[in-house]
């Protein structure tokens, strides 16, 4: 009894009033709240705003909400706590929030960002090493300080709970006034017509994200099973993609305008998109138009595409909220984290915009597994309510991009998947698209390009290798088996193909993929973006390489150009 007695003295026993304790106890709930669950929200949310599909509006109210009823819980448990336990738990809750803050602000620089790259956590064995020492150091100091002297322990505590919340509530306010706050609107690509087709003549680019010719060459060699309904169609194997990222390669893909990251993303797209007139040449050549591709991507006016782009539509949009908060707290946890526990709040910007959808299940879904499974539920169909003469129809598929979740029969998975595998899922997605286009009969009658919007992608200071786009098409009345050109060919010759097929003048717009002759001599141009030499920063410099020749060939990309990127389109 006197044993236990001695250790409930030594651990419980407390001459402070309640009103220190309940002080002490206060400033460490709060510093603790603010560090978790509001500053890193909000700052992630403010900071990224053309990346998040709900508004600020949307996510506010429910994480303070949220927030609140954490601050009562541990603040509520702190009363039950007294003496040295009392003293661990405020140790606990300000060392978390302090290794957290140094985390975010002083070692995040090498875990890029969450457009679903894969990182490298083997790479990174170093950061999490120091990582994990700073957070102990932390953690053991404020424990043994609070042993070793209850006054020196106050004020540190004091102090910290102070200092991190006074600065955290300044940053917190003052990124209202130094960022831009994009406005939501309710204007949205939606799946309206995703699987309706004209009975007179259609246009459709099937683009599959990262779709490299190494990917393809590879499938063709092992599996070539997977391009069995690929009836008509020659795989131009000579192809160079303008840009090496989704952004801007799929807006100079409509527009043919360059992007050099000299303006702010709004008044680059307000550039490229000024002048443009393909859509309209489309739409007023009795075509409708589709794109489902994520505004982002395309063209960030919205007023524009719900006038041009026939499934942009006004929508009232429905936020889950408990998966909202649960979203932006596994980006938060994965900002504050040591290196070495990142990986298990890795995530990507798809994933966290699951919590907004529209009415009607219409959001656009443009994951293979998941357009794969309404293809073979929906089925593609023949609807006479399109364009006079036609649709074109444009999709953007996840693809080859990582992180790589489904498998080479396009279907969710949680077990590791490989690129190759990836890239067979993908493909059996196209392959069956195609297939329905023949059970409708409409196949022969169909221009059907399948594609990529760049090459493989990785965080380089400079290219390594080539970077060749996967570039299949079929005019309309095409037959027969695959055939190979190594002709010179350019993404940008998209447009003109596109209008030559559809009657429409073309020749303003460049060469169209068949008339580019096999030994052309065509200098091409890829505008890829370089990073840091400590590969840190992903997009610190946008590198020209000039192209003469076959593009597979590395020797033949030479660098004429290098500069800074001012305007990174993705931090980080």
């Amino acid at each position: 009894m006197k044993v236990l007695s001695k250790l409930k003295n030594y651990f419980w026993a407390d001459g402070r009033k309640l009103k220190t304790r309940a002080l002490l106890s206060l400033g460490a709930c709060l510093a603790f709240v603010l560090t978790y669950f509001i500053a890193p929200v909000i700052e992630i949310f403010v900071g990224n705003t053309k990346f998040f599909d709900y508004t600020l509006g949307d996510m506010l109210p429910t994480v303070f909400i949220f927030a609140l009823i954490v601050f009562a819980v541990l603040f509520g448990l702190s009363f039950l706590l007294r003496g040295r336990i009392l003293n661990g738990y405020i140790s606990l809750l300000v060392g978390l929030s302090l290794g957290a803050y140094i985390q975010s602000v002083f070692m995040n620089s090498s875990v890029g960002v969450l457009d679903g790259t894969e990182v490298l956590w083997v790479d990174l064995a170093t950061e999490a090493v120091i990582g994990l020492c700073v957070w102990g150091v932390i953690l053991i100091a404020l424990f043994a300080i609070s042993n070793l002297s209850k006054k020196i322990w106050t004020y540190a505590v004091g102090f910290l709970c102070v200092l991190l919340s006074v600065m955290q509530l300044v940053s917190g306010v003052s990124i209202f006034f130094i960022s831009e706050i994009d406005e939501k609107s309710n204007i949205q690509a939606t799946r309206v017509g995703e699987f309706d087709l004209s009975d007179k003549h259609n246009v459709i680019v099937l683009a599959v994200d990262s779709f490299d010719v190494d990917f393809a060459e590879e499938v063709m060699e092992n599996s070539p099973e997977y391009f069995s309904e690929f009836d008509g169609f020659t795989w131009y194997k000579n192809t160079t993609p303008h840009y090496s990222r989704t952004f801007p390669s799929v807006a100079y893909l409509f527009t043919g305008e360059n992007t050099f990251f000299t303006n702010d993303y709004d008044t680059a797209m307000e550039k490229a998109w000024e002048n443009n007139n393909f859509i309209d040449d489309m739409k007023n050549g009795g075509y409708a138009v589709r794109i489902y591709a994520h505004q982002k991507y395309v063209n960030p006016d919205s007023e524009y595409l719900l006038e041009n782009v026939d499934n942009y539509k006004e929508i009232t949009p429905v936020v889950d909220y408990v998966k909202m908060e649960k979203e932006m707290l596994i980006l938060s946890l994965y900002r504050n984290m040591p290196v070495a526990l990142k990986p298990f709040f890795e995530t990507d910007t798809t994933q966290a915009n699951s919590a907004y959808s529209l009415t009607n299940n219409e959001r656009i879904s443009l994951t293979d597994y998941a357009f794969y499974q309404r293809l073979q539920t929906e089925k593609l169909n023949k609807d006479n309510e399109n364009g006079e003469k036609g649709t074109f129809s444009y999709y953007l598929f996840k693809g080859c991009h990582a992180p790589y979740v489904f498998d080479e029969y396009c279907k969710k998975t949680s077990e590791k998947v490989t690129v190759k595998e990836a890239t067979r899922g993908a493909l059996t997605n196209v392959s069956e698209y195609l297939k329905q286009l023949k059970e409708l009969g409409i196949y022969d009658s169909s221009t059907i390009i399948v594609t990529a919007d760049h090459g493989r992608s990785g965080t380089l200071t400079e290219l390594d290798d080539s970077r060749v786009v996967s570039l299949f098409y079929k005019p309309r009345g095409a037959k027969g088996e695959i055939k190979e050109s190594m002709s010179p060919q350019q993404l940008s010759n998209l447009r003109p193909t596109v209008l030559k097929e559809m009657g429409l003048e073309y020749k303003s717009y460049g060469t169209p993929f068949d008339e580019v002759a096999e030994d052309a001599d065509i200098t091409r141009y890829v505008y890829a973006s370089g990073a840091s030499d400590d590969l840190k920063i992903r997009e610190e410099n946008l590198i020209t390489y000039e192209i003469k020749g076959d593009a597979n060939d590395f020797k033949n990309w030479k660098i004429i150009d290098k500069f800074p990127i001012e305007y990174p389109f993705l931090q980080g």
